[in-house]
């Protein structure tokens, strides 16, 4: 049976006792102290999701709420208020309506 290519590579590779030299050493803390130091970035950066999401909420609200009318332009199909809340609560919302 032959041996291995990288069995032999690995067995070498094992028995190899050379140390990085002190330069070396140096340059791999150095590259690590740079790579690790704190980024200063501008606080708002810090509020991410915190403005993201409600901030949507609100203009949802808004949308619903007070813009109505932009609302059913910008949904043609929709005639009126209670068509929109039929395709959201079913046919059921109309007669809750009425009573």
């Amino acid at each position: 049976m032959t041996e291995d290519p990288l069995d032999t590579l690995l067995a070498r590779a094992r028995d190899d006792t050379a140390q990085p030299s002190d330069a070396l050493r140096a340059r791999v803390v150095t590259d690590a102290v740079r790579v690790t130091a704190p980024v200063r970035r501008p606080f708002w950066r810090g509020l991410g999701g915190w403005i993201g999401l409600p901030g949507a909420a609100l203009l949802g609200l808004w949308l619903g709420a007070a813009q109505p009318a932009l609302v059913f332009e910008m949904m043609p199909g929709l005639a009126s208020e209670t068509a929109l809340l039929d395709d959201v609560f079913g046919a059921s919302f109309e007669l809750a309506l009425t009573e």
